[in-house]
């Protein structure tokens, strides 16, 4: 993994967003999943939502790694944003890719997507722009517990 930041010792994540920032390797896609594990755990989420939260997760990094970068590595982050009053059962996630323009929520994108919006409480896309060409940024929140 090519960086973490924001993430406190003490794994008090309520105040700061955490950026996760790697590769599209298998390992670290590994290392990205188990660490946004950890902090769904340290967030509360019992066992049935955590295994939620890995469905979603494993299926989207799934998705770059076959479709963003099909060919070399490309960079991919995640951003585990900060509880914000009630939403302390909540865990909201940014997973950035780099890739081509594949806007996820649109009608045929795949049968996953339904998969996706049955176990999220709720998503969105959006194309982000900037002088390295955009990137896609598919965001989600979960209900921990």
């Amino acid at each position: 993994m090519e960086s973490v930041s924001g993430r406190e010792e003490s794994m008090n994540y309520t105040a700061t967003t955490i950026k996760i920032s790697c590769s599209s390797t298998p390992e670290d896609l590994e290392t990205l999943r188990e660490t946004l594990v950890d902090i769904a755990l340290e967030r509360g989420a019992d066992r049935v939502r955590l295994n939620r939260v890995l469905v979603v997760v494993d299926a989207i990094l799934g998705n770059i790694r076959t479709h963003a970068y099909p060919d070399t590595p490309g960079p991919v982050a995640a951003e585990v944003l900060p509880r914000v009053g009630a939403g302390d059962r909540l865990l909201h996630l940014r997973i950035i890719d780099r890739g081509p323009f594949f806007d996820p929520l649109a009608e045929d994108s795949g049968a996953g997507l339904e998969m996706i919006h049955k176990t999220v409480c709720g998503m969105s896309y959006e194309r982000l722009s900037d002088p390295e060409g955009g990137a896609n940024c598919f965001s989600l929140s979960f209900i921990l517990r």
